[in-house]
């Protein structure tokens, strides 16, 4: 059996093209939306691809299904309760699908979502197991994603899953679509995207000797937040997305051209570093940092599918990178990047904006010197509950948007996150809703862990002491 990965490291996606030696067909699993990849590396083995298969009706990403047979005349096949609208061939348990010269067998895992499915495929040589979202490497989807009402039965539903997927052969190599770096994992999933069914039996405490109610309190305990984007990819997936057919060439935009549509309510969204972006941007940019997880943060930042336009540092390379991470997320206007970049709007004498930086070794002096900034810590619940400075206020990144109403306006606000990527993102979000002062911190409070865990410490010890002098006090004037 050949199985050859694809990864998506910003959405922690993995999908694979899979058949036997010597066969002259393949299949494809759980395919991204930009589905050329697979095109080309089922050319370079030699084989067509005839089956398009999905594990589950995906919550962070626009499949690619529709598009992959489109141009391969492949068959997609999915559970049968899926939803899918556009035509497929329905999966049910015990079902046996012939792709690849390998027999795909259907099994029941509902859970993550559902109708989820996963499938067990067999050669004279190892069993493998694709479990899409229901196991995965050091740990299991997330149970969450479709509504608190549906949270306590889709995680009873995993709970039996998951008993049953640990009942299979311990070399059984397992291959989930779900790795580091997605929202759709309940716990740590670690860099590895594979691992077997005897490793996960002694790491995974997902498949600890819980009973049902024990393993719903840890499944459903300190889940963190997720990308808003994710409440519109149900929908698209089971309609099936617009046909894309190539990806759009570069599209530079003047100058004029770029004032014309932010006129329009064109959001702005500049992908350049931090540093650079807080030095100088356009007024009312988001600044999201052109990396793996790109599209991710535009997604949760930004209304979905708004009207967008592009300031980048290499223009056209990061065109390419910018619009595919886009358009995995269903991102589909996204109108150009202004030519020439901040240069060129600087050139033509428009108006500029900088958000002052603070080292973050410097944080605690300049707070010390200027009591009437509020420091806004925007990292996740996690990270707060491990260590933070007393004196700072946390909302997270991801939920800044919605609850900026939480926030004065007459008080200076200062961001920090772990390194300074939410905090440029954060303050970006303030400076485009209209607050006036605006600072954030060039690093974060990794650079001032130690520092932090004294401090809140120090702050702890004496808060004790406080409640105990009031006790004792009250408890005299009692006598």
């Amino acid at each position: 059996m050949q199985v050859e990965s694809f990864v998506v490291r910003g959405l922690g996606h993995s999908s694979y093209l899979i058949y036997a030696e010597g066969s002259q067909t393949a299949a494809v699993l759980d395919p991204k939306r930009d589905v050329w990849d697979y095109l080309a590396a089922a050319e370079r083995r030699g084989v067509r691809i005839t089956h398009i298969f999905e594990t589950h009706n995906h919550n962070d990403f626009v499949s690619g299904s529709l598009e992959l047979a489109s141009a391969t005349g492949a068959q997609v096949c999915a559970a049968a309760e899926s939803g899918i609208s556009y035509q497929f061939l329905p999966l049910r348990e015990g079902q046996v699908v012939q792709a690849g010269g390998l027999a795909f067998e259907v099994i029941a895992t509902p859970g993550h979502t559902p109708a989820h499915v996963s499938f067990i495929v067999k050669d004279r040589r190892a069993e493998v197991l694709f479990s899409g979202g229901s196991l995965l490497v050091g740990t299991a989807g997330r149970t969450d994603l479709l509504g608190s009402d549906q949270t306590d039965a889709l995680t009873r539903l995993l709970y039996h899953t998951l008993r049953r997927l640990a009942q299979l052969p311990a070399s059984t190599i397992l291959y989930p679509t779900h790795g580091s770096g997605s929202f759709c994992a309940s716990g740590s999933t670690g860099d590895e995207r594979s691992s077997t069914i005897g490793r996960e039996r002694l790491s995974n405490p997902a498949l600890r000797d819980l009973s049902e109610e024990q393993f719903v309190r840890q499944q459903t305990s300190g889940l963190g937040s997720f990308p808003s984007y994710y409440q519109f990819m149900r929908g698209i997936n089971t309609a099936g997305p617009r046909l894309l057919h190539r990806l759009p060439d570069p599209h530079p935009l003047s100058v004029e051209r770029v004032r014309e549509l932010l006129d329009r309510d064109h959001l702005l969204v500049d992908g350049r570093r931090p540093r650079d972006f807080n030095a100088l941007h356009i007024a009312r940019a988001y600044n999201v940092e052109l990396g793996d997880q790109f599209a991710s943060w535009v997604g949760w930042i930004t209304p979905f599918n708004a009207p967008m336009l592009l300031v980048l540092g290499n223009e056209e390379e990061d065109w390419h990178e910018a619009n595919t991470q886009l358009l995995r997320i269903g991102y589909e206007q996204v109108a150009g990047h202004l030519a020439g970049g901040l240069e060129a709007w600087r050139a033509a004498g428009l108006p500029v904006q900088t958000t002052e930086q603070i080292k973050a070794h410097d944080l605690l002096s300049y707070l010390e010197q200027n009591p009437e900034v509020l420091l806004l810590d925007v990292r996740n619940e996690s990270e707060w509950q491990d260590f933070h400075l007393p004196q700072a206020q946390h909302l997270e990144a991801g939920l800044l948007t919605e609850r900026l109403g939480e926030l004065p306006r007459d008080r200076p606000i200062l961001t920090v996150c772990a390194a300074g990527f939410r905090s440029s993102i954060s303050a970006s979000i303030l400076q485009h809703a209209g607050f006036p002062n605006v600072l954030t911190t060039s690093g974060g409070m990794n650079d001032l862990r130690e520092t932090a865990r004294q401090l809140a410490s120090e702050h702890e010890r004496q808060h004790a002491q406080g409640v105990a002098h009031g006790h004792s006090h009250d408890h005299e004037h009692q006598q």
